[in-house]
């Protein structure tokens, strides 16, 4: 399932904190922005209606130059339901005996 979301709750859900309540939603967990020259991406989990959702948010630019982001290049934006997922990693390694 998706949901559609408007210019204005992407911006603000961009630039929220964890635990913030914007209007319906209230942001989870957000990541660091990590970057890729000058690209830097960011995942949003928040939750509406209890159902958690992932936006995606893109930026680019440099801190010389002015921010670009993907809220500025459209009216509406696409969120992925999201469910929380607990994985066991197995961790194979050398050891001195």
């Amino acid at each position: 399932m998706s949901l559609t979301i408007n210019r204005e709750d992407a911006k603000n859900l961009t630039h929220a904190c964890e635990g913030e309540t914007i209007d319906a939603y209230t942001v989870v967990q957000e990541s660091e922005w990590t970057e890729d020259y000058k690209c830097f991406l960011k995942h949003v989990i928040f939750m509406k209606d209890n159902k958690h959702y992932r936006l995606d948010c893109y930026k680019s630019g440099s801190d010389y130059t002015d921010w670009h982001y993907f809220y500025e290049a459209g009216d509406c934006f696409r969120c992925l339901e999201v469910a929380k997922v607990a994985k066991l990693v197995k961790v194979v390694s050398w050891e001195i005996v």
